[in-house]
């Protein structure tokens, strides 16, 4: 509990008050005349006491940016500037060791080329695959379209079999003819005449061998040719149309097959320029620049556990670890804490009083502008006694001000009576 200094106005009523008694009554000033009004006027400041609130602090920027390391993996530094140098926006401040990801970069670069490889042989798969489907599709359709019209030329309408019928038809007609007029020219013929006899026995035979094949073909052609032509044309009709569906499916297949490849590259590639493209990133990272005007302040850490982490070449820094803090120096004030006892004598707005110690001689002003609503946080071996952060803005700082100094603050809580 830090100890709270009252600057108090040190009555001396009461010394005084026995001087007079022991003086004389006509050393004594009577009311109304001028000894009277500066006895009336000690006793005024006697009764009233002048109070000041004194803490010690430290000085530090009311605005200050925070800059990590925003890469995925610890990374050594390679190149810092030093601290309390000034520097402007866009400056480079931190470079960080990307050797490690320039290979890594070097690797995606040719992922990415093997993938693009493969997607341009995607491509000309499928462009192979739709032209196969097609021309297989076509073969199929144009096979049934044959199996159609053979189809159509054996049964329908004028078609091979009535042809083939009707000549049987007409081939038995015939024979029936022929014999008709064998048997006349044979019964004209005389019987004597046995060479002109026999020439029309053998017309008539062979009329007769004529007229029994062409029942039989029209038999044959009625019985059996016919229905099983009928059978053999539909059955190849059958399988022309299974085989142009089959050749459908197999083409649609074959195309999914190759566009799904197709997708599947495109995928590969977006995701290989997404992973280089997250390098590439993660190497402009490595140069971490000013994003304001400031003065630079390395992010050391004093450990209790692990002893101090100082901020130089050569130090492994983790994600999201703040490697330098960049104050606005035009914007410094005086972090103090103030005694529970005294808190609430202190409000926003109050002016203050600064004394740094490395400026003995100096003395710079300042206003109350923050006090926390919560206590700080405390340690084993306090009193129990709470303390609140108090912010006091320096007026007008001066470019020899550094972040960190000790500094007095006197805030001026007015004058209480006795």
């Amino acid at each position: 509990m830090k100890t709270i200094m009252l600057v108090v106005g040190l009555s001396v009523m009461g010394l005084y008050g026995i001087a007079v008694c022991f003086l004389p009554s006509r050393a004594v000033a009577q009311p109304g005349q001028n000894g009277g009004l500066t006895q009336q006027r000690s006793a005024e400041l006697a009764r009233r006491v002048s109070a000041t609130v004194r803490e010690f602090g430290r000085v530090e920027s009311a605005s200050s940016i925070e800059l990590r390391s925003t890469l995925e993996k610890p990374t050594a530094i390679l190149h810092i500037v030093p601290e309390g140098t000034r520097v402007k926006q866009g400056d480079l401040l931190v470079q960080l060791d990307d050797s490690a990801l320039q290979n890594e970069l070097n690797q995606r670069r040719i992922q990415v080329a093997q993938a693009e490889a493969a997607l341009s042989q995607a491509e000309a798969t499928l462009a192979a695959q739709e032209r196969a489907a097609h021309s297989a599709t076509d073969v199929a359709a144009g096979a049934l379209v044959v199996a159609k019209l053979a189809q159509a030329r054996f049964s329908g309408e004028g078609a091979e079999y009535q042809v083939q019928l009707l000549a049987a038809t007409a081939a038995g007609s015939l024979a029936e003819r022929k014999i008709v007029l064998a048997k006349k020219r044979l019964a004209r013929i005389d019987k004597a005449d046995l060479n002109a006899a026999e020439d029309v026995e053998f017309d008539l035979a062979e009329a007769e061998m004529e007229m029994r094949i062409a029942a039989a073909e029209k038999k044959l052609l009625e019985t059996h040719v016919l229905k099983h032509k009928i059978a053999v044309l539909e059955l190849a009709t059958k399988k022309a149309r299974i085989n142009l569906d089959q050749a459908r499916q197999d083409g649609e297949s074959g195309v999914r097959q190759a566009k799904a490849d197709l997708k599947g590259k495109k995928i590969a590639l977006d995701i290989g320029q997404q992973e280089r493209m997250r390098t590439e990133q993660q190497i402009d990272r490595c140069s971490i620049r000013a994003p304001a005007a400031g003065m630079v302040i390395h992010a050391n850490v004093t450990s209790s556990r692990v002893g101090p982490f100082v901020i130089k070449p050569g130090t492994m820094v983790h994600p999201r670890q703040v490697i330098i803090r960049l104050p606005d120096m035009s914007r410094l004030q005086v972090k103090t804490s103030v005694s529970e006892t005294r808190i609430n004598r202190i409000h926003v707005g109050q002016v203050a009083k600064i004394r740094c110690d490395a400026f003995p001689d100096r003395m710079f002003t300042g206003t109350v502008t923050h006090i926390n609503r919560h206590p700080e946080p405390s340690s084993w071996y306090d009193d129990g006694g709470k303390d609140y952060a108090v912010s006091v803005r320096i007026d007008k700082p001066t470019r020899d001000l550094r972040i960190g100094l000790s500094a007095l603050v006197e805030i001026e809580v007015g004058e209480r009576k006795d």
